[in-house]
């Protein structure tokens, strides 16, 4: 949900004209006149009501949303984070020494330029350790927090500030990570109307899970699939019972015995109306009773009830598989800011914040997306007046934009630095809109030839379709040749 900022209107005589249509309305036969008392009286209020409305217009709504987050509702805007890194201290000799919390070192990027960093807690190496070195872990410095101190790795040099007569080298012994740049004002409006259009906390709709998802700091976009869950039934079944019965409810369904083979026990499964695959478990024998089979069943994401008839064991063993459709079901489909996929803890971290939420009935599954490499070939002919060269980097750029998982299938609604942007689940790359991104490109005059394709693909004028769930376009080669017009 977009951040609405409504537009006041404070012009007097268009005030005067709503009151004039008002009355007109009300009393068909009046008709206002010059020097007429009613006509004076509405165009006095009229200079009134637009002073105060000027005053309220003059009010931003951040002015009214940050207080109402923060001091109502205690949703904070998120600040930077600090990006850690583990480093080797090492020593002169192994004479024991303190490596003191808040020691600051610059770990260099370039030249004298770099990001300084200070030791997170003291760590002491005592004489009888007999240690030349000291591990320790490293915090982006205050004022330095940030992505810009992620991905600092050896061999990066590492300066202490102050020098320490007993350290002869520090060296980085990972790769730094976790700093975060925090949200801008727009991201956080954003997160908060998305947090208040959730008036309670449980999700309803199913768009409130995205809009969930989304309050997590790792989410830059995220999609919600109704009906779509992650986590089908495969069933691993053994038994040595006369008569194993796969029921739902109080109706039976399939009736298996330990003699059925792999197609005996699909062709059960099938003819009770599920679309199931079955093959036999590992260290299989035989049948049923001599080691077990798996059937995976596509249609339903809870398993039904096993029932012995007769003497004998059944065992049965829950396993994983695809996604199926089911009712009271939502998939989550969530990307970083890059629209990349979220790590693996972050997507964890995702899916437990949803099931603290979610109502009892409801299974939420949360997974990335699927990616297809696009690839765009074209020529252009540029404007006389235009530089081709620059042309042909902001073609470039325009074309990588436009394939940008990051904001792929947007919609008309979306903050002006790009946060929250809406995402439509948009499975085709058509050709006609790569055109268009081109031929917005300033200084390009025409396309003479643009082909595009997948990236094992020949290059034409055909639709690129992009494959999977969710599905999401990765930007392939690029390659844009411009001519003089």
């Amino acid at each position: 949900m977009a951040v609405i900022r409504p537009t006041i209107e404070t012009d007097p005589a268009e005030l005067e004209r709503i009151a004039i249509d008002y009355l007109r309305v009300a009393m068909p036969d009046w008709e206002p006149a010059d020097g007429d008392l009613m006509s004076w009286l509405i165009a006095a209020h009229a200079r009134m009501v637009a002073e105060e409305r000027d005053i309220a217009a003059d009010v931003p709504v951040e002015r009214i949303l940050r207080p109402l987050g923060e001091q109502v509702h205690r949703i904070l805007q998120r600040p930077p984070a600090p990006a850690y890194v583990y480093a080797r201290v090492n020593f002169l000799d192994d004479a024991g020494y303190t490596v003191p919390a808040g020691m600051e070192v610059l770990v260099r990027t370039s030249g004298d330029d770099g990001v300084t960093m200070v030791v997170d807690q003291t760590v002491t190496v005592r004489p009888s350790d007999r240690k030349t070195y000291a591990d320790v872990r490293l915090r982006a410095a205050p004022g330095r927090e940030g992505a810009e101190g992620n991905g600092l790795e050896h061999p990066a040099v590492v300066v202490p500030l102050r020098a320490l007569e007993f350290i002869s080298s520090i060296q980085l012994t990972s790769t730094s990570a976790g700093g975060y740049d925090g949200e801008s004002d727009e991201q956080y409006y954003q997160r908060l109307v998305d947090a208040l259009a959730l008036t309670s906390q449980v999700p309803v709709l199913v768009e409130d899970f995205a809009a969930i998802a989304r309050q997590h700091p790792a989410v830059g976009r995220a999609l919600a699939i109704n009906r779509q869950l992650w986590r089908p039934e495969v069933i691993e079944v053994r038994t040595t019972a006369s008569v194993a019965t796969y029921q739902l409810g109080s109706g039976a369904l399939v009736r298996v015995s330990p003699t059925n083979d792999v197609a005996t026990v699909r062709r059960a499964f099938t003819d009770a109306g599920f679309t199931a695959v079955a093959e036999a478990a590992p260290g299989n024998t035989g049948g049923l009773a001599s080691g077990g089979i798996r059937v995976a069943l596509s249609g339903r994401a809870e398993y039904g009830t096993w029932k012995v008839s007769g003497s004998g064991e059944l065992t049965i063993v829950q396993l994983g598989g695809e996604r199926n459709a089911v009712d009271h079901a939502v998939t989550v489909v969530a990307v970083n800011q890059e629209g990349m996929p979220l790590a693996s803890t972050d997507r964890a971290s995702v899916q437990a914040m949803l099931e603290q939420r979610r109502e009892l009935n409801w299974k939420v599954s949360v997974v990335n997306p699927e990616y297809t490499t696009v690839k765009v070939t074209a020529r252009v002919v540029a404007w006389p007046s235009h530089d081709p060269e620059a042309v042909a980097a902001s073609a470039e750029a325009a074309l990588k934009a436009f394939l940008s998982p990051a904001t792929w299938g947007r919609g008309e609604t979306r903050l002006d630095d790009g946060a929250g942007v809406e995402w439509i689940d948009e499975p085709v790359v058509r050709y006609l809109e790569v055109a268009q991104a081109l031929n917005e490109v300033p200084g390009l005059r025409y396309i003479t030839y643009l082909g595009i394709a997948e990236d094992s693909g020949t290059l034409d004028s055909r639709d690129v379709p992009l494959a999977g769930f969710a599905a999401l376009p990765e930007v392939g080669a690029i390659s844009v040749t411009v001519e003089e017009g």
